[in-house]
């Protein structure tokens, strides 16, 4: 027992490594840094954020990764490596490690070639569309309030 765990404890590290970048790019809370163009390293922000994916509205992009990478590589591979080359549970978690290094390179390259300017006037209308239609209401609302 105490040499399959010294077997996989090498697999675990690589997993906790992985991802923990991984939270960082499809959806657990973080705190992120952001440095300012202009003065790139004299002033940095932080922001507390849920990740690039969700925070961007990437669900249907991490739906596709997810499934691609555990469904269609890691289970399979794990699987293979579990019962036909008879690596029991060190297998299996391999597959898994696998599908974990697949779906964060999906987001790191999803991440990489966004368009952070358009992604922010995006925003910007949007919250200016809410806005507009609070307001709208609020108006309504005290106008009715006068009759």
């Amino acid at each position: 027992m105490v040499h399959y765990a010294t077997q996989i404890t090498p697999i675990l590290c690589l997993s906790i490594f992985v991802n923990s970048f991984l939270a960082v790019l499809s959806g657990k809370t973080i705190i992120l840094c952001f440095l300012n163009p202009k003065k790139v390293g004299s002033n940095q922000e932080f922001f507390h954020i849920s990740g690039v994916a969700r925070g961007s509205g990437w669900q249907r992009i991490g739906g596709y990764a997810s499934l691609g990478s555990y469904y269609l590589v890691g289970i399979p591979l794990g699987w293979f490596l579990c019962f036909v080359m008879k690596l029991r549970g060190k297998g299996l978690w391999i597959g898994i490690l696998i599908a974990s290094t697949i779906q964060l390179i999906v987001f790191a390259l999803v991440t990489f070639f966004t368009n952070w300017e358009q992604e922010v006037y995006k925003l910007l209308i949007i919250l200016l569309l809410v806005t507009v239609t609070v307001l709208n209401l609020v108006l309504v609302c005290v106008s009715g309030n006068e009759s």
